[in-house]
């Protein structure tokens, strides 16, 4: 625990001070008074005096705004200056810090070091809200009574850190709501992913169709293959006649007999050169005959031929002639005869040869077509090998569907899995969703027996012997529903119900309640304060009423080695005072001194 102590507090153009001297606090412990005299407007007597207004301006040093929440503009003293300095000298485990603030505009300064907010609530241990709950209660600021249900759980949940666990459980809720439209997200995909299984199982029905296939596939072998067998059968047919036609083009020819037409027509051509030849000797034997029938000299010598030598030449020649003659009438006769043989023959080959050129034609044409057939097997050879390469296509199709299917199977299972481990993981958050609620409650609940106990005290203490100040979550209304809420019990001994309290009791119990959790509020913080404030806690009070709330208050200094400090305008007769203090205020501004013991 961190013991801080005020040591000194030093006050220019705050409110009614101006350049007032620095007001030492540090001390002993006990209860002190703090008066005020107001010397500019004596009427107001202690009213006016700046004795609450030095409490304010330690509160806005620490934390930027006043006891009542004022900045800085509204708490500047104009006809100091235009600036407010205000310097609190603390000791916190026997080490001395100094903090400054100025403004307008705001500045912190930490031992002379420039810091930021953050920091020195840091150094404070308390934030504004918990410092005026447990160490300055100021005047008309609500004590915890006071505040608004709402307002008590939010400054509990400050106090003892329980936001963090709505924090939490928000975080939780949020979380679970982000799970949850995964959660969500991750069931549509699963039924999006249940639809493609399905379907994908609908469609791999492929049978029927592959068998369709394959039949059709079955059909169009079986055509090629009785193709190929008609093609078979026609090239068997086409070489059969070729076969046929070869043979008889060679019996053709060699029944030809070509030497005996070639021998005809070398005896004719023969018989035709002695025909000439005979003729040739005829012609000039005749022209001899002639010359001697018509001529009785000789050309050449010019005597005269001898008659008997002439009629012997011209027999001669005549027997010549005709025996030539003779000759040539049987050449031409052989010659007619050959000629007759050689024409036929010639028509003989003629009639062969276009026998021949007819088979020619039908081998020819035997080969064209088997050349036809034969391309149309191969092609036919082609065709089945490419069917009987062919992949069933309903196959393929069913081979993709199964690999979807299996990949759609895989993605189902995946999202499946994702969708359990959100369930669960929602389930956890909403469990600690709840047990975070739990536990603020349980500590919550734990800590406001705490706060019972320590009210009670305050109370007995307080006059309210018997009374019993309870503080709840939840309160049953009329209609027997559950009203959450911090919700504070109030009953006395004289009644089993709660009734309208006077002032003066009402006082009892919210000073009872705030020094209950005064002291809940500085253990929870880990710091305890030398030093409290009390400012006009008289109100209401009767005589009674505010001995009883001096003496509470000066045991509570006495046992917690703490000044308590009770800011009034009224000076009390009470004896329990360790020190009085007074706070005057004349036309040079406020100062604060102290008068006695």
């Amino acid at each position: 625990m961190r013991k801080i102590s005020l040591k000194q507090v030093t006050i220019n153009g705050f409110k009614s001070f101006r350049d007032a001297p620095p007001v030492v606090l540090s001390g002993g412990s006990g209860l002190c008074f703090l008066g005020g005299d107001n010397q500019v407007d004596k009427r107001l007597g202690a009213n006016g005096a700046g004795k609450s207004a030095l409490w304010d301006a330690i509160c806005w040093c620490f934390f930027g705004v006043s006891v009542r929440g004022k900045k800085t503009a509204a708490l500047l003293n104009e006809q100091h200056g235009k600036k407010i300095e205000v310097e609190v000298e603390l000791d916190i485990d026997g080490e001395g810090f100094s903090v400054l603030r100025q403004g307008p505009p705001d500045r912190i300064a930490l031992d002379g070091e420039i810091v930021d907010e953050g920091k020195l609530v840091a150094l404070l241990g308390l934030t504004r809200a918990r410092f005026l709950q447990s160490v300055l209660f100021g005047q008309a600021v609500p004590l915890f009574y006071d505040l608004s249900i709402p307002e008590r759980g939010e400054l509990l949940d400050e106090v003892l850190d329980l936001g963090l666990w709505l924090q939490l459980a928000d975080l939780a809720g949020a979380r679970t709501r982000n799970v949850e439209q995964l959660r969500q997200e991750a069931q549509r995909t699963t039924a999006n992913h249940v639809g493609r299984v399905t379907t994908l199982r609908e469609q791999n029905d492929f049978e029927a169709q592959k068998a369709e296939w394959a039949s059709a596939q079955e059909r169009k072998i079986e055509e090629c293959l009785d193709e190929v067998m008609e093609i078979e059968k026609e090239i068997s047919e086409c070489k059969a006649q070729r076969r046929d036609a070869k043979k008889r083009l060679a019996a053709f020819k060699d029944s030809v007999d070509g030497k005996r037409l070639h021998d005809l027509k070398k005896a004719k051509a023969r018989l035709d050169v002695e025909s000439g030849e005979l003729l040739q000797s005829i012609r000039a034997d005749y022209e001899q005959l002639t010359f001697f029938q018509k001529h009785l000299t000789c050309p050449t010598c010019k005597q005269r031929i001898n008659s008997v030598l002439k009629e012997r030449k011209m027999q001669l020649l005549t027997e010549r002639v005709e025996q030539l003659n003779a000759e040539s009438q049987q050449n031409a006769h052989k010659s007619i005869q050959l000629l007759k043989e050689v024409n036929q023959l010639e028509n003989d080959v003629t009639k062969h040869q276009r026998k021949c050129q007819h088979y020619e034609q039908i081998v020819e044409q035997a080969t064209t077509d088997i050349r036809r057939h034969m391309r149309r097997f191969d092609a036919l050879e082609d065709t089945l090998n490419a069917l009987s390469k062919e992949v069933n296509p309903y196959a393929r199709q069913q081979q993709r569907v199964e690999k979807a299917l299996h990949e759609a199977e895989q993605e189902l299972e995946k999202a499946q899995e994702q969708e359990a481990q959100l369930t669960a993981r929602q389930a956890v958050l909403e469990y600690w969703k709840q047990g975070f609620k739990r536990v603020r409650l349980f500590l919550v609940k734990r800590i406001l027996l705490q706060l019972e106990i320590e009210t009670a005290n305050a109370a007995n203490m307080l006059g309210l012997v018997g009374w019993k100040i309870s503080y709840v979550t939840e309160v049953a209304n009329k209609s027997g529903t559950m009203k959450p809420g911090m919700q504070i019990l109030v009953t006395a001994p004289d009644t089993a119900q709660a009734r309208e309290w006077s002032p003066g009791e009402l006082q009892r119990v919210r000073i009872a309640s705030a020094i209950g959790l005064a002291s809940m509020i500085q253990r929870m913080a880990g710091v305890i304060y030398n030093f409290e404030v009390w400012d006009e806690p008289s109100n209401w009070l009767s005589t009674e009423g505010i001995e009883d709330l001096l003496e509470c208050l000066r045991t509570r200094a006495s046992a917690m080695q703490r000044r308590i400090w009770v800011v009034d305008h009224r000076a009390p007769i009470f004896t329990g005072f360790s020190e009085y203090w007074r706070a005057t205020k004349t036309k040079h501004g406020t100062t604060i001194s102290r008068i006695g013991t």
